[in-house]
């Protein structure tokens, strides 16, 4: 019996590591495909600057692209390559010089329609934002899967991590960013349920959350302004609404099957036609069908991180895998209802296919920890045998 038990764990162990070896290869596939689509609509509206062809700035954009694409998979094959602790200390890295950038937008960054979310280095802008996000999954997956019991936390417990929210949440609040705001807020209470964090602690955040919120509300109506005007598109055609108004009018103009690659008539009316609307052009010329095979990918993608989580028994990796996950899903779920008219614009890009270095090599830095999540097993030991609990 105790051979066969042996036996039986011997052939275990291996078969779990190829099932997560599957995964990984599956999610490399799928985020290659969907780096193609990027690529070729990110080309195709680079041709039309401001309503007019520009076959200059359509050159540039190509081997501006091609090098984002080149530094965003180095990165990927980076980060798939590093053991456990070195993850966590390139965590740790990264959140530190994330909220430096953040601090350095504030103070040195360009003020571009009434907001600073970008730093100029050189030839390179960065939005320090993209970053933020990554970090602020790995730093929450560490500090949920470090503490043991999270029931007997201690306040000197919670210093680092509660440190790390305020100071982004407060900068992202500076610049004024509110979709980030509320984008931070849902990744740190849906991690931090799923994590196990008591329900009390789950609430204080929430609360805290909601004051930010209101409190940039009143502080920036504007920003209510623009999401209240969604609901009156036709209304607002001429201010808030005009890039939603052309983004459904060139939906509407693709059908079914599109207008065809590169024949698009809504790039020349949309601003910001290669980052926040590009998946309103990739609608109009492949069509409704286009569209959903878009949405299959990012969804297959998302399928494929769960079954990666539910291979791990570890906390930490599970946790790690969730966040990312749900950071991919809930960017391009908000960029793609934005797209269609169920919210008002916010900056958010499609992960992947959005023009913008700093999303797609942040984005490209999620896969290489999911690869990396993938690809065997960690240098440190498994540290639990337990899906963590729901909060309470």
């Amino acid at each position: 019996m105790a051979n066969g038990g042996k036996r039986m764990c011997a052939v275990h162990v291996p078969t779990e590591e190829a099932g997560k070896a599957a995964v990984g290869n599956s999610i490399f596939f799928v985020a290659i495909v969907l780096t193609v689509i990027g690529f070729l609509f990110v080309v195709d509206t680079s041709l039309v600057f401001k309503g007019e062809f520009d076959s200059r700035r359509m050159l540039i954009q190509i081997i501006k692209q091609l090098g984002i694409v080149v530094i965003g998979w180095s990165a990927a094959f980076y980060l798939c390559r590093l053991d456990r602790r070195a993850m966590k200390a390139f965590g740790g890295t990264l959140m530190l010089v994330s909220l430096m950038l953040l601090l350095g937008v504030l103070l040195f960054g360009p003020k571009i329609n009434g907001c600073r979310r970008w730093l100029q280095i050189g030839p390179l802008t960065i939005q320090p934002l993209e970053f933020f996000k990554v970090a602020l999954v790995m730093q929450l997956a560490e500090f949920l899967s470090a503490k043991g019991s999270l029931n007997k936390l201690k306040p000197a417990d919670i210093i680092r991590p509660i440190l790390y929210v305020l100071l982004g949440v407060t900068l992202l609040f500076l610049q004024p960013n509110l979709s980030a705001v509320v984008f931070v807020s849902l990744i740190c209470i849906v991690v931090a349920w799923i994590g196990g964090l008591p329900t009390r602690h789950i609430w204080y955040l929430a609360g805290f959350f909601s004051v930010v919120f209101i409190v940039m509300i009143l502080i920036y109506p504007d920003r209510w302004e623009r999401f209240v005007g969604i609901w009156n598109v036709q209304g607002n055609i001429s201010d808030a609404g005009y890039q939603i108004a052309m983004a459904l009018l060139a939906i509407a103009r693709g059908g079914l099957f599109g207008v065809g690659l590169g024949q698009s008539i809504g790039k020349f009316s949309l601003p910001y036609n290669d980052s926040d609307f590009i998946f309103t052009i990739i609608v109009e010329e492949t069509g409704l069908l286009g569209g959903i095979v878009l949405i299959v990918l990012f969804g297959y993608l998302i399928y494929l991180v769960l079954q990666l989580a539910r291979a791990h028994r570890d906390n930490y990796p599970m946790l790690l895998c969730l966040g990312l996950g749900l950071m991919i899903a809930t960017q391009a779920l908000i960029n793609i209802a934005v797209n269609i008219g169920f919210l008002p614009t916010t900056g958010m890009p499609l992960p992947f296919i959005s023009a913008g270095g700093s999303s797609f090599i942040a984005t490209l830095m999620a896969v290489g920890i999911l690869l990396n999540l993938a690809r065997g097993p960690a240098s440190e030991p498994e540290q639990s045998d337990e899906w963590p609990g729901y909060g309470g």
